[in-house]
């Protein structure tokens, strides 16, 4: 075993090994992911995640080595109704989606990923909206976010400098343009 697959094993991160089917050249079904992307570690990349800061360019950072989770809680009023079992629920609206993004940043020697670092740090520390771009985020028609929460920790269990592991805690946004009249 490889200490890459180690390292993306010991963080729970195993299924960023995406299943590529073979589709004959008479047919003519396409693959939605027609050839995977490689990462630096030349393993096959099921959804980069990129962000950026929306309003300084030079805040950005593209994430190979990263899995996404969501949900999403709708927004529902629940009323008592006299006489009756149970409550009257009324759709209100759909709530903000939550999003989590886990995964490791490493470089390919055995030092620590600094300049990778450095660029994640300043997108997490953007007091702006960043733009996203995912694949599995287009999904839900997802294209801003705002980071509540991050965590950068260190350990034992990783065995490696060159690996640093990251979880955004995040939100979606819709950008709103105000006019003035």
């Amino acid at each position: 075993m490889s200490k890459y697959q180690f390292v993306l094993d010991q963080l729970g991160l195993q299924s960023l090994r995406p299943r590529v089917y073979q589709v004959d050249d008479d047919e003519t079904a396409a693959h939605p992911f027609e050839e995977p992307d490689l990462s630096i570690l030349g393993t096959p990349v099921f959804s980069r995640v990129s962000l950026a800061d929306s309003k300084d360019a030079t805040k950005n950072i593209v994430l190979d080595a990263a899995l996404v989770d969501l949900s999403m809680d709708k927004n529902i009023v629940s009323t008592p109704v006299t006489g009756k079992k149970g409550t009257f629920k009324e759709y209100v609206a759909d709530g903000d989606y939550s999003i989590t993004i886990k995964g490791v940043i490493f470089s390919k020697d055995d030092s620590y990923p600094l300049e990778e670092m450095n660029k994640l740090i300043a997108v997490c520390q953007s007091p702006n909206s960043l733009k996203v771009s995912s694949e599995f985020l287009s999904l839900f028609k997802i294209y801003n976010l705002v980071i509540k929460n991050y965590s950068l920790g260190q350990s034992e269990k990783q065995g490696y400098l060159n690996i640093q592991p990251f979880t955004l805690t995040c939100m979606s946004d819709q950008p709103v343009e105000l006019r003035l009249k």
